[in-house]
């Protein structure tokens, strides 16, 4: 077993790096925990707090965080009031949350050794927001930690990114996919039942194990259908010249945001795959699984198409994650990838 972060699934490099720094001493006072969504960075934010309050903290007999102790129980379970989490349920993160944290900051702790705090979102902060913060970055208090988390690191300002140290979580792999997945009882009876259909969806979260949990459910093929075809209607209509199929695709998208976004996520994915196969016919694929039908499709478009397109529909996602028009975001999408 590793000793540190055993629950944290995949991403053992990091795992190491930052429990050695939290034994030796050595820890950072900021991090940017970047990457995809469901590769562990909420979970891995939290383990670390409790990693820098477990009780067993000096123990090598015992895991990093040990998860039993008193303070390891009351953080992971999110109940410390020395562990506070900055979120938005809006557009963005204002510079009035960053007040209240500076404000916060020099109190005492509470329960625990460290304050610790949990930037989610982070790249939803306010240029005013992200500036409020990097006077307490440029200057911080002792046992004090920032966590900062997002999908997308260069969102955030250079000198944010230039005052604490960025570790990337990589997507998972299949093999740390499933194992992660040995516990969840949808996951175990689909393994079990319909192996195929188990490794089909595992293939669809394309290293996300959030994703893949959502998948594994009783109505995840039915929902991975429907998207899929969305997708597939959506890329055929990009790469198309006939004006009436992209008119046409486009009106069949749906218009809640987040079912949108699900989409142009996963089409990207798909658009990746199409460039891998112009690489090598070999390359892994995430989305697609007939391979010919695949390569016919990325010989026809040609490499710049696809890169142009991929770009597209990377800027149009984050447009919705900044809570963009929808109708302009699409139009706008639409008219980049036109011939």
């Amino acid at each position: 077993m590793d000793r540190y972060f055993p629950s944290l699934a995949g991403n053992r490099g990091n795992a190491a790096l930052i429990g050695g720094a939290i034994e030796n001493g050595t820890l950072s006072h900021a991090y940017i925990l970047a990457g995809q969504p469901g590769t562990g960075k909420h979970r891995f934010a939290r383990e670390i707090a409790a990693a820098l309050a477990c009780e067993r903290r000096g123990d090598p007999d015992s895991p990093l965080p040990c998860g039993a102790c008193a303070h390891c129980r009351r953080i992971l379970s999110d109940a410390s009031p020395d562990v506070r989490t900055i979120t938005t349920d809006g557009a963005t993160v204002g510079v009035e949350a960053i007040r209240a944290v500076r404000e916060d900051l020099y109190l005492s702790s509470t329960e625990e050794e460290y304050k610790v705090y949990v930037f989610d979102r982070a790249d939803k902060m306010t240029l005013q927001a992200q500036n409020a913060l990097l006077i307490v970055l440029e200057e911080p208090p002792t046992r004090a930690l920032f966590l900062l988390l997002t999908d997308r690191a260069d969102a955030l300002l250079p000198t944010i990114r230039s005052r604490a140290q960025c570790i990337r979580m990589r997507p998972l792999t299949r093999e740390e996919m499933d194992a992660a997945l040995s516990s969840d009882r949808d996951a175990s009876n689909l393994r079990r039942n319909d192996p195929g259909e188990y490794d089909a969806r595992l293939t669809a979260a394309a290293g996300s194990l959030g994703r893949a949990r959502e998948l594994m459910a009783p109505k995840g093929r039915t929902n991975l259908d429907r998207e899929r075809a969305a997708v597939t209607e959506l890329i055929r209509a990009i790469l198309s010249p006939a004006e009436t199929e992209r008119v046409a695709a486009r009106a069949a998208l749906p218009t809640k945001r987040q079912e949108l976004s699900d989409i142009l996520s996963a089409a990207a994915v798909a658009v990746r795959d199409l460039i891998l196969l112009l690489h090598s016919e070999g390359a892994r694929l995430l989305f697609y699984t007939d391979r010919r039908a695949a390569l016919e499709t990325a010989e026809s478009a040609g490499e710049m198409r696809l890169i142009r397109t991929y770009d597209a529909i990377l800027r149009a996602s984050d447009a919705l994650g900044y809570n963009a028009n929808i109708p302009l975001t699409l139009s706008v999408l639409f008219a980049d990838t036109t011939r």
